[in-house]
């Protein structure tokens, strides 16, 4: 199995409007349905698009939320296509609960994801995609 190195970090749209990337640097972009792309600067190495709604805040936190396998599976195959990158920028709406369980998944953390229904999406592909990730 393969282990990755990547450095993985999470933030808002605004803040990822602004980041000035490295060529490295490749980018998982989860909107809304419905809103606009990020207006993401040039010079990401790769970018993956992927739109899907929050949890509803007056939902329990273990239902709602309509991440499906093929976005769970575009945001595993998008990571291990570029294993090699340097750093993984993944962002959402705020920044608070989808891109930071997308990346407490992506690394194997078993800290508390405030998305649990998306960490537990990204952790089944994981296991489903090929060849395998080393946790």
């Amino acid at each position: 199995m393969a282990a990755l190195v990547i450095q993985f970090l999470s933030m808002g749209v605004r803040t990822v409007e602004q980041f000035y990337p490295s060529p490295t640097d490749i980018c998982i972009s989860i909107r809304t349905p419905g809103s606009e792309a990020a207006a993401l600067r040039e010079g990401w190495r790769a970018v993956c698009r992927v739109w899907f709604n929050d949890l509803p805040e007056h939902q329990p936190r273990t239902v709602g939320g309509d991440i499906t396998p093929a976005d769970a599976d575009a945001i595993v195959g998008f990571v291990w296509a570029f294993r090699d990158a340097k750093r993984c920028i993944v962002h959402c709406d705020a920044g608070e609960s989808r891109s930071p369980s997308v990346v407490r998944a992506l690394t194997g953390s078993h800290d508390h994801a405030r998305n649990p229904v998306v960490f537990h999406a990204v952790r089944d592909a994981m296991w489903r995609h090929s060849p395998p990730f080393a946790l």
